[in-house]
Order: C-alpha cells, then structure tokens, then sequence
C-alpha cells in the first residue's frame, strides 16, 4: 500500500483546486465574465478556429492595380515637368500601361534633360532611351521588390485596424507568399460581415479649404463655382458644423506611404505622415505660400 505524507497530499489537493478555479470562467460567456467582481478569474481560454470555428479568409493584393496608379501619378507629373521646363520638352503619346511609362520625344537631344526631371519626380524608375526619341520609364528591381513588400505591409495593416473595430478577440493576420494575407477570426460566424467591413473602401483627397465661403451658404446649397461643402470633424466644432473646400484634389491619398500617431512638444498629439516623391512634391506645391483667402486642409471621402 502506497503511502503519502499529510504535506504532499494536501499540495496535490491544493494544486488540482487551483485548476479548477483557473478553469471556472471558460464554463461561462464572456460579458458573464466580465460582470464578475474583480478579486475572482476572468482569463479565458482562446480556442482556435480548430476547436471553436470561425472564419478563414485568404485575400490577394491586387499589386498591377497599385503599380498601375503609382505609374499614372509618375506620368501626370511628368507632364507638369515637362510643360514647366525652360525650354518646355516637347513629346507625343506620353501614357502609363504594360508596367512602364512611355512617350516619344520631339527633340532627341533633350534626353538629358528627361533623365535629370525623372530622377527628381520618380528616382525608383529607370529611363531606357530609344532610336528616334523613344522612352521607356520602369521600375528598378530593388525598388519594385521594396514597394510590393510596402503594399503588403499597409494591407495588413488597414485589414488589422478594421477587424479590431469589431472587437474580435485575438484575430490572426499574417502575410502569406509574396502577395496574400491569412486572416482567422476565432468565433466569428458571419464571413459575410467581415468581407463587408475588410472590402468597405476609403477614399483621402487633400484639398484646400475656401476662407472666403460662408457655412450657412454652403448648408443652403448656395456654393461658389468650384467648391463643395464637407462635415467638419474638428474637435473644435460644433456638432454637424460645415466646412467649405475647394473641389480641385491637391495630393490623392495613394501617395501616402506612411501615417503614425506622433506627439509634438511631447504631450501634444500630432499625426506624422510620409508621402512617395510624387506626393512630397504635390503636397510642397499645395502648401507654399499662398494668399490669405486659401489654407491648406484635408478631407476624406467616403
């Protein structure tokens, strides 16, 4: 017959009680959880999708869309350059498509010229010169490889923030191959909703507020030619105040390649924001020095 000291015995009883105890809350549903008085357990066991279900979803980022539109903005400000340039460079059938800018120039011996006004809108493209003035403007492979690991990041991360909007508890987001992300929502039943929230598009415009417009006009539909009328979100305003804007677009928010939460005097809190080169130049451009009946702001549209 085995024999146990009284001491031991009453550690092993102690240690299967604790367990017991740890393991109450999993018997119960989280708000019951949680209206429980604070010296009791709360922690509860996340179970994977293998034992609790859920929702897997395996989503690919549309990369020739993104490289497509960053070309298009390369090609518009080319234009620009082109038209300010002393001499202007003339050149025929400018456009963005096959991954690669192309147009041809009128004066072949202006090919220096393009080069050093490339490097200064786009340096993450090279310039392949042609017979006869021909240009062909594509991405380097170190700088491709470095803005499609970029597009991935800031998927993941717009994924991230809209599934924690829903308070689901410990979702799985995580990048897969060179061009997919994997997200499991342990306990969520409903893959339609989380489609609805991950595929609900946002659209950020910079544009430039109009002094000079009158809120009560704007909220009776009498608005300058040019301008339109948005929902101010300044903390400052008052509830459903109205702000008139300009409706020309001075940076587009694809240009935006960083946004973060910074603070400034150390407490005051500020929003740090990062621009490709296509941006950084639109956006010095909007907000040099202007005239007192114009300032800069921004707007997101829905």
């Amino acid at each position: 017959m085995l024999y146990f000291p009284r001491w031991l015995v009453t550690l092993i009883l102690g240690i299967c009680a604790l367990g017991v105890i740890l393991t109450v809350p999993n018997l119960f549903s989280a708000p019951t959880v949680e209206r429980w008085p604070s010296f009791l357990p709360k922690k509860q066991v996340s179970l994977g999708l293998d034992l609790r279900g859920g929702v897997y979803l395996l989503y690919e980022v549309d990369m020739k869309a993104v490289l497509r539109e960053h070309l298009n903005n390369a090609a518009d400000s080319l234009r620009t350059e082109f038209r300010n340039a002393k001499p202007p460079i003339g050149y025929t059938g400018l456009n963005a498509d096959n991954n690669q800018v192309s147009f041809t120039l009128r004066e072949p011996d202006r090919a220096e010229d393009v080069r050093t006004i490339v490097r200064r809108v786009d340096p993450t493209l090279d310039v392949t010169m042609g017979a006869s003035g021909a240009v062909q403007l594509k991405f380097n492979e170190i700088a491709l490889k470095r803005l499609e690991q970029q597009i991935v990041e800031q998927s993941i991360e717009i994924v991230r923030h809209r599934i924690d909007e829903t308070g689901t508890k410990e979702p799985t987001i995580q990048r897969e191959g060179d061009d997919r992300i994997v997200l499991e929502l342990p306990g969520v039943e409903d893959p339609e909703f989380v489609k609805r929230i991950i595929g609900t598009t946002a659209k950020m415009t910079f544009q430039l507020v109009d002094e000079s417009g009158n809120p009560e006009d704007a909220k009776a539909g009498r608005l300058p030619p040019g301008d339109e009328a948005l929902e101010s979100k300044d903390a400052h305003s008052a509830p459903g105040s109205t702000i008139v804007v300009q409706k020309r677009v001075m940076v587009s928010g694809d240009t935006l390649t960083d946004a973060q939460l910074t603070f400034q005097n150390g407490t005051e809190p500020v929003v740090a924001f990062k621009f490709d080169s296509v941006g950084a130049r639109r956006f010095g451009e909007a907000t040099r020095p202007m005239s007192a009946s114009a300032s800069p702001s921004s707007s997101i549209k829905r």
